[in-house]
């Protein structure tokens, strides 16, 4: 844990890691960006997960794939893998953790396709279920905020 904690004071200059972002000011960027600033997110949490496991980082091919591809697979296998490993951060039931994972990209895909569906119809309470969407990678953060402020890191 001490040479986690030394290396991440390394990179606290460089802003490389998202490890301790104020609940409120990620709400608000994602909010402003409609939603987007999620894909930053993957990239500063796919660099963090990999710099911890000690992988070499595809973190930026990846976020770009992720935004640029318009599957929706890819991005829940993608969220499914960050979704886990805060998870696995905090606690260390990995069967409760990979069932909580299942049920919150099964939200964010119902709130999807909620979403599409009332804009079909043209209903403009299409833009609530998009951000209700959110709420998974919202609560994501505030664990991986409460990790980080617990291991003061």
């Amino acid at each position: 844990m001490e040479e986690l904690t030394e290396k991440i004071d390394f990179y606290k200059d460089g802003t490389d890691f998202a490890t301790d972002m104020p609940l409120w000011k990620f709400i608000l960027l994602l909010v402003v960006t409609f939603g987007l600033y999620q894909f930053v997110w993957i990239y500063f949490n796919l660099r963090l997960f990999d710099f911890i496991n000690k992988r070499e980082s595809y973190a930026l091919f990846i976020a770009i794939i992720t935004a640029l591809i318009p599957s929706e697979l890819l991005l829940y296998i993608v969220l499914f893998y960050l979704y886990y490993n805060i998870l696995k951060l905090n606690y260390k039931n990995n069967i409760i953790n990979f069932v909580l994972v299942i049920i919150l990209i099964s939200f964010i895909y119902f709130m999807g396709n909620a979403a599409e569906n009332l804009l079909e119809i043209e209903r403009p309470i299409y833009w609530l279920f998009i951000f209700l969407g959110l709420v998974p990678t919202i609560t994501m953060q505030h664990l991986s905020n409460k990790y980080f402020k617990k291991n003061k890191l």
